[in-house]
């Protein structure tokens, strides 16, 4: 049951006491719409069973309908253990190959042939999400020993038996009596019930599939990948993911996937890995391919090391800034009295020909000229990030500071002609007259202009009430402005096929898209600017 407020809550509908006509009871217990053969049958249940289970709920979401249906328990029962579940393409004709064919491997009529375990089913449907149309599963075509399947008399009356079609004891009578004065609609809940149940185990089956990605981002699990090479023709395995671990531990992970592996001849550097970890890797994570195929590895060199210049010491405040900018290092700048004039930079830390990392931060020690015995003439350095050019040099000029060098570079994050970085740090004291340097953006480098591509379906035409819309006019709005519709599908009257619409805006990243007939949102959704 899934709250207003988004929480998940699992809810006892009293199956085990309420029994009702469409609910097997004894030894097994479970709706018949969704109970497995060998459940029905009364015979030896496993987590192959609640694959069976769940399969039928994934045929009942996908198609709107159950596979099996009748007019009791006992045929519907039988329909599970003498027939097939049809292929979801039936009634799906363009159903995805590997969705069909998971449902189908789930829902096999012999337990041996579908997933043995549930992880093995939550890979293949991992790969569905990135492969839908790769026929990828592996099913079991072997012949079970004949199409007719005989079922003794024995048999049949233990499904009548367990279906309730035999006369109730007394005892189960008042139970059902109690409930019913309980609540008189308890036999269509525990229906409802049913169904309800098998999507809370398809929203689990989710939440472990995006734990599965997670985890797997991370770190490589051993038994995963394992468990998964069970479902796989014998002469394959599993790639697994060794990127972002240790080389030791990655050559022992390929080697227990009977996978071999040899290095770049190069190393890399690497801001995120540490040396001698795993950077990348030739196949893909999640991959099937043939077992002894080798993985070509790269290393990581660590981040790399970028040695400070000579130069800065000594130096005008912006001409060691500009060298420092250069190289892609960051850097601070404090004040303090000195002999040497007033920008000049007294000293660094780290010092000059350190190495250091792109993530360090040079802190520089900047002259502000002599201690006076009279009163020091000093201001506080304005704050000028994010306002524009103009702006930001008749601030500096006001607080009785001068403006030195402008230069400009791009950047994704603040408007163009407005001020990224200023050479002088806010918030400070510095001698009046010191020179503050500016770097101004030029706006995102490609122009300004981020694109995607998004397909309106023909199925997306409905009104309010669910009616296919003929006619009217089309407009598509990203982020609230309008994009460019051509002529061809100006009118919905013109559609003959899927529209696939260029969208251009100038923010990176997500953004909204909105189809409009006649000025009313029909369908609305998200794309990725890039």
């Amino acid at each position: 049951m899934i709250s207003r407020e988004g929480k998940v809550k699992v809810t006892d509908f009293g199956i085990a006491r309420a029994a009702s006509a469409n609910t097997i009871n004894g030894n097994a217990m479970g709706s018949v719409h969704y109970i497995s053969p060998e459940q029905a049958g009364g015979q030896y249940v496993d987590e192959k069973s609640d694959i069976y289970s769940l399969g039928i709920t994934m045929f009942e979401m996908l198609t709107g309908k159950v596979p099996f249906d009748g007019d009791s328990t006992v045929s519907i029962a039988l329909k599970h253990i003498q027939s097939n579940v049809p292929s979801i393409r039936e009634y799906i004709p363009d159903i995805a190959v590997s969705m069909e064919k998971i449902v189908l491997k789930c829902t096999q009529n012999k337990a041996e042939k579908r997933y043995p375990k549930i992880s093995l089913l939550i890979a293949d449907l991992k790969r569905a999400l990135s492969e839908p149309n790769v026929d990828f599963v592996q099913l079991d075509e072997t012949p079970s020993g004949g199409s007719t399947v005989m079922i003794t008399d024995d048999e049949i009356n233990q499904i009548r038996k367990e279906s309730g079609v035999i006369k109730k004891t007394e005892e189960q009578e008042d139970i059902d009596n109690d409930i019913d004065a309980v609540n008189p609609k308890m036999d269509k809940i525990v229906t409802i019930g049913g169904v309800v149940v098998g999507i809370l185990a398809l929203v689990a089956v989710a939440v472990i599939i995006t734990a599965f990605w997670v985890n797997n981002s991370v770190k490589v699990s051993k038994n995963s990948y394992e468990s998964e090479s069970e479902t796989i023709d014998p002469y394959m395995t599993v790639v697994p993911n060794v990127v972002g671990i240790s080389a030791d531990e990655a050559e022992k992970i390929l080697h227990e996937n009977n996978l071999g592996y040899k290095y770049e001849s190069e190393m890399v550097y690497s801001d995120q890995f540490p040396e001698d970890y795993i950077v990348a890797q030739s196949e893909t994570a999640g991959d099937v391919i043939e077992k002894n195929k080798t993985v070509i590895l790269t290393l990581s060199k660590g981040a790399e090391k970028i040695q400070i210049p000579e130069e800065i010491e000594d130096a005008e405040l912006e001409d060691a800034t500009d060298t420092l900018e250069e190289l892609g290092l960051k850097w601070e700048a404090t004040y303090e009295y000195s002999s040497k004039t007033i920008g000049t930079v007294i000293s660094c830390s780290p010092s000059e020909k350190a190495s250091v990392s792109k993530n360090d931060v040079i802190k520089l020690t900047v002259s502000r000229g002599q201690q006076s015995t009279g009163e020091v003439q000093v201001g506080t350095i304005p704050n000028v990030l994010n306002k524009e050019e103009a702006t930001a040099e008749e601030k500096i000029t006001a607080a009785n500071f001068d403006v030195g060098s402008v230069r400009y570079e791009y950047s994704d994050t603040v408007e163009k002609g407005y001020v990224i970085r200023q050479t002088v740090k806010s918030g400070g004291t510095a001698p009046l007259g010191t020179t503050i340097g500016l770097v101004v953006s030029l706006g995102p480098e490609n122009g300004g202009k981020y694109s995607a591509t998004y397909t309106f379906a023909l199925e997306d035409l409905l009104d309010e009430t669910g009616e296919p819309i003929t006619q009217g006019s089309v407009s598509v709005l990203l982020n609230g402005l309008a994009q460019n519709v051509p002529e061809e599908y100006s009118d919905v009257s013109k559609w003959t096929e899927d529209f696939t619409i260029e969208l251009t805006g100038d923010t990176k990243g997500k953004a909204t898209i909105e189809l409009l007939i006649n000025g009313k949102i029909v369908k609305e959704d998200t794309v990725r600017l890039k």
